[in-house]
């Protein structure tokens, strides 16, 4: 009888709410994503080894090969390490932009687990603190959610590390970087962020969580603002890098 409940549950749910990949409406989904099928989820671009030591970006080279990018030769990181799980490429960035900007939400679940994947594949161990990337309050209320807020969410459940959502805030609205080069976005991100609770982050390894890292300006302010307060290191940690 209850076998017989539970199938006629799952029936009634599919009915209601039918299970159809959003991209090209296969129904071949599995019960965690339902949203997007398998043959979709196979065309996901992971990051894969060789990658930046610093900033993970996937080089040229065998695999195994430890090596930093021309780009981190000539920068330097206020962060220890930055890992990404996937590259934003077709089917992922269409999934990023719709948990980002249209409100579904639901994308977090497979997003997350890239998260998780990125943290596993990368070796972080030794974490104190999640810290998710503040948007303005202003966004954040236009937006109705941070995504941010929401992965470190999911992370900490998974990694059983604690989250300090409101440690680190941002205290001044920046313009759309979309545009923008590094520099560009250097100087927008210069004296963003503020800490609101230092007691939280003095001493501690911290996990910086964002959904994408694109030229590191954002995550590498934070992270400064982040050893302003005393923290002992920070990591970087995205789902997707551009």
């Amino acid at each position: 009888m209850k076998a017989f409940l539970e199938t006629l549950g799952r029936g009634l749910v599919e009915l209601c709410y039918p299970r159809y990949c959003q991209f090209c409406d296969s129904r071949d989904c599995a019960d965690e994503t339902p949203f997007i099928c398998k043959a979709c989820l196979a065309k996901v671009p992971f990051t894969t080894e060789p990658m930046c030591v610093l900033c993970g970006l996937p080089l040229d080279g065998p695999s195994g090969e430890q090596a930093d990018c021309p780009h981190c030769r000539e920068t330097e990181w206020s962060f220890e390490r930055a890992v990404s799980a996937v590259r934003l490429r077709g089917v992922v960035k269409e999934v990023v932009h719709r948990f980002k900007y249209n409100k579904q939400i639901y994308w977090r679940v497979l997003i997350g687990e890239w998260i998780c994947d990125a943290a596993e594949r990368g070796g972080l161990s030794g974490i104190d603190a999640i810290v998710p990337v503040p948007l303005f309050g202003l966004r954040e209320r236009e937006r109705e959610y941070n995504q941010a807020a929401l992965l470190a969410e999911d992370f900490g459940r998974w990694s059983g590390w604690p989250v300090e959502g409101g440690s680190l805030r941002r205290i001044r609205d920046t313009s759309t970087q979309t545009r923008l080069d590094r520099e560009e976005r250097v100087a927008n991100q210069a004296g963003a962020y503020q800490i609101r609770r230092p007691d939280r982050i003095e001493g501690r390894s911290i996990c910086l969580i964002d959904d994408v890292w694109t030229t590191g300006a954002t995550t590498d302010e934070c992270a400064k603002t982040l050893l302003s307060a005393g923290a002992k290191n920070v990591f970087v940690l995205t789902a997707a890098r551009s």
